[in-house]
């Protein structure tokens, strides 16, 4: 069982595409994925001229700027506001820095709310107010047996 599972590692497991190793040059944004109205993302990495300026851009709209740290590396990490207008779907950013062009993807996601409707705590009144109307009906009930019970005492004294 332990021999299958080192094989499947070893050979069967495809590496995952787009991903960003720190030992070579190359940026990350946290987080990969926005909602349609925009929002802040980091943007670090490495790998641009040592102290130089490094331009970003979403598709060709220039987001943000920074300075790369003056070593080796070329190290950078700056907050960029992504625009608001971008269509759902994958787009591309850019970083820029000397002759250095680095890229990668960024997700822009349509979020969904659902919003609770409390309904109101009456029920509707329908139909009419008939209480009136029974009122009279039983007033005229009421008339109706005083005048039968007076014709026939009438008829019993006659």
């Amino acid at each position: 069982m332990a021999i299958l599972l080192v094989l499947l590692f070893a050979f069967g497991m495809p590496a995952a595409s787009a991903q960003y190793n720190p030992t070579e040059p190359g940026f990350i944004i946290d987080p990969p994925t926005v909602g349609v109205g925009g929002g802040t993302v980091t943007v670090s990495g490495k790998g641009c001229p040592a102290a130089s300026t490094v331009n970003i851009y979403v598709e060709d709209t220039l987001v943000g700027t920074t300075t790369a740290k003056d070593d080796r590396d070329g190290t950078f990490t700056t907050t960029v506001q992504i625009p608001a207008g971008l269509t759902p779907g994958t787009h591309t950013v850019f970083v820029r820095c000397g002759n250095v062009v680095l890229s990668n993807t960024l997700t822009v996601t349509v979020t969904v709310t659902a919003v609770a409707v409390q309904a109101p705590n009456t029920l509707p009144k329908t139909g009419s107010n008939s209480a009136g109307f029974v009122r009279v009906a039983l007033v005229l009930v009421a008339l109706g047996g005083l005048l039968v019970l007076s014709t026939r005492r009438r008829r019993q004294r006659v």
